[in-house]
């Protein structure tokens, strides 16, 4: 911004002046959802709005977190209490407040591509202003509309000496959105990338690390290591749990699984534990439940009921608490690694992650991995991926452990040989999920801050078109995602097939299309892979119950 880069300050009051100055009163102010916003930035920018009608604010975000709070006096008495446990010193949006009030000045606008479940059902600026989008295009479809102000909650780590920042929880949309900043900065556009640190924010890897000097104001101090949000989980009935177990036998050992938030997620992840820790007991309640009666052949040819043997990958837009679940279980374990060559040798069972065998050069030789005459890109990904041990230096076309020299002229069975003397034992550096954002409870938060860095490193974090889509590097993903099983939920279902999952009847809009669209396109693109859509039979109870599963619906 004005030409300086990586600026630490604590100072949000004249942080909003810098920006203000540089980009002017017209502010199209973008931030991620969920947990990654920066709240004390977001409520000092409109607070100047609030008090200077000239400037024109627009917020562009989506699922604003909320602390819930009572409609009458007996209901706040008991909430009160309650919030104050459970969510402690964690701000809330100042907007927000005003926004459920109706009492917005008529000079900020809220644009949201998702939000809570029914939330904005009876709020008719929020309908009206729903961005409809999907999440892999929200990026472009935001920046088309102007934004020049980018802002995101982050971690920091010193490594090798550097202050670092992990874009954290909130990859999903930050990946593109800096880039398209800088992208409109190239061709004359004036704009403000901003990062509020937050050091109880985990420090994930993936593609979550950058330095300072990649935002133009970096927010540090300790009035800004409030405590995260994290929302309690919901309760799992007993339906769930049916629903849960069901989905359980449709997922393949050594397969790849996406599982959404809430009480039917956690439904899935009971079911596989159950699976996977107390077999034998799983294997009767299928029995008696008649689930293996009944779907005997489905599960047969896209699921299973063994127990996890090569484990499970996942690859989903949102890791949530039920995917440590599955890891501290040991169900989430099949590690994949970012080389096509060696996804292609694992998949075909040529050797698994944790042995590498003594003919790995000439299988990686055979899937055109490595050249037979090795290069400096050749020996970089060995030594990435542990094939190679550590501490080996490669110079001038030969391989130094220490002082001794070996040829990496490979067509010299000598030196093939020779060189068999430096592999490493297992792989390095996988990854058992590729998320885009997170959000969960305390332990949860808790659990990715008690890890060592490289265990935490398993647990990858990148862009949501990276995750949600195949496209760039379509090979590699193919690869990692093999016997995928995206699983969301829907609405309705009517008997010709067709499924509704966010809109009613009369055109209002539930949540948001969020990445549904893109399960459904994997799920199609991938010859083994499968979505599975959860929906509840019935809604209601009483005189009020009424059947999910209908003959047509107007949406």
């Amino acid at each position: 911004m004005d030409g300086v880069r990586g600026v630490i300050t604590d100072d949000v009051v004249k942080t909003v002046d810098r920006v203000i100055d540089h980009v002017g009163k017209e502010i199209i102010f973008a931030m991620t959802l969920a947990l990654g916003k920066p709240v004390l930035f977001i409520n000092e920018l409109y607070k100047r709005a609030k008090q200077d009608p000239e400037i024109k604010l627009k917020i562009l975000t989506a699922l604003a977190l909320e602390r819930p709070v009572g409609t009458n006096e007996l209901e706040k008495r008991f909430i009160g209490p309650l919030a104050e446990r459970l969510f402690g010193n964690s701000p809330q949006f100042d907007y927000m407040l005003d926004f459920r009030a109706g009492s917005l000045p008529e000079n900020v606008e809220v644009y949201e591509f998702f939000n809570k479940a029914g939330g904005y059902l009876h709020n008719k600026k929020a309908q009206q202003n729903h961005l409809n989008s999907n999440y892999t295009h929200v990026v472009r479809d935001a920046f088309n509309m102007g934004v020049n102000v980018f802002g995101q909650l982050v971690g920091c780590r010193e490594i090798d000496g550097k202050l670092m920042l992990s874009m954290g929880c909130n990859t999903d949309i930050c990946v593109e959105a800096n880039a398209l900043v800088e992208k409109a900065r190239a061709g004359g556009r004036r704009g403000a990338i901003i990062a509020e640190v937050n050091e109880n924010m985990p420090f994930m890897y993936g593609d979550a690390v950058y330095p300072v000097d990649a935002f133009d104001i970096v927010l540090k101090g300790h009035q800004y290591n409030y405590e995260l949000f994290a929302p309690p989980k919901d309760p799992v009935m007993m339906r769930d749990h049916m629903i849960g177990l069901q989905v359980s036998s449709l997922i393949k050992d050594g397969g790849t699984i996406q599982v959404g938030i809430g009480a039917l997620g956690d439904a899935i992840v009971a079911g596989l534990d159950l699976r996977h820790s107390n077999n034998s007991l799983y294997q009767e309640v299928l029995d008696k439940s008649g689930i293996l009666k009944r779907y005997d052949d489905l599960i047969e040819k896209f699921g299973g009921t063994e127990k996890f043997e090569q484990g499970l990958y996942g690859s989903s837009e949102m890791f949530v608490d039920a995917f440590m679940q599955l890891y501290k279980r040991g169900i989430l374990k099949r590690r994949v690694f970012d080389n096509v060559a060696i996804m292609k040798l694992i998949n075909e069972g040529s050797f698994a992650a944790d042995n590498i065998p003594q003919n790995i050069l000439e299988l990686l030789h055979e899937k055109k991995g490595i050249h037979s005459r090795l290069r400096k890109t050749d020996f970089d990904m060995l030594t990435k991926f542990g094939i190679l041990k550590e501490g080996l230096v490669f110079k001038e076309g030969f391989i130094y452990d220490g002082e001794t020299k070996y040829s990496t002229d490979f067509n010299v069975p000598e030196n093939l040989a020779a060189v068999k003397k430096l592999l490493g034992k297992e792989l390095k550096n996988g990854q058992v999920i590729l998320g885009a954002f997170f959000i969960g409870p305390k332990a949860f938060y808790d659990s990715l801050n008690a890890m060592s860095e490289e265990e935490r490193a398993q647990f990858g974090m990148s862009s949501v078109e990276k995750v949600n889509q195949l496209y760039g590097d379509e090979e590699l993903r193919r690869l990692q995602r093999k016997d995928g099983r995206f699983i969301n939920s829907g609405m309705i279902a009517n008997v010709f097939g067709a499924i509704t999952s966010d809109q009613l009847e009369d055109g209002r809009v539930i949540s948001g299309i969020g990445g549904q669209y893109n399960f459904v396109a994997m799920a199609h693109a991938l010859p083994d892979a499968r979505l599975i859509m959860l929906i509840r039979s019935t809604r209601g109870i009483g005189k009020n119950l009424k059947s999910n599963v209908v003959y047509s619906y107007g949406h």
